[in-house]
């Protein structure tokens, strides 16, 4: 039923896709992501598809911030799915959980993100502190 509400959410069908991750909460509850997909879809219209991130951002506040994956169990669950890529640099943990999620919108929603540097979207990523002088090194006197 996850995988389903995936590929249909993919599909850009989050209203069918609304469904299957109920089902998927209520058979494995401890599936954290599909519990946040579900709230998600349930705020989404096909037409809304093109914020979807910014939507799932904003449920994942309100529905009080699940860890995902939430245990070892929803691990091997995505992986089975989907397995991230855990090296880029600049992401939060908001970010990172987010893209176990194996849905091709929401990657490619985080790269426009990114690049857009969205003000919605700032808890997606770590701030770069900027070092005094430039990061230059200053030698003593």
């Amino acid at each position: 039923w996850f995988a389903l509400g995936c590929a249909l959410l993919d599909d850009r069908q989050p209203e069918e896709a609304t469904r299957a991750f109920q089902i998927a909460c209520h058979t494995h509850p401890g599936l954290e992501s599909a519990t946040l997909l579900a709230f998600a879809c349930l705020k989404t219209r096909a037409s809304d598809m093109g914020e979807f991130l910014r939507i799932v951002v904003e449920t994942y506040s309100e529905i009080g911030q699940p860890r995902i994956p939430g245990s070892a169990w929803e691990r091997e669950v995505l992986a089975a799915i989907h397995m991230p890529d855990m090296t880029a640099r600049g992401l939060s943990a908001l970010a990172r959980s987010l893209s176990w999620i194996p849905i091709r919108v929401l990657g490619e929603q985080m790269r426009d993100a990114a690049a857009a540097r969205a003000p919605w979207a700032a808890s997606l990523f770590v701030e770069t502190p900027v070092r005094p002088n430039g990061g230059r090194r200053i030698a003593p006197a």
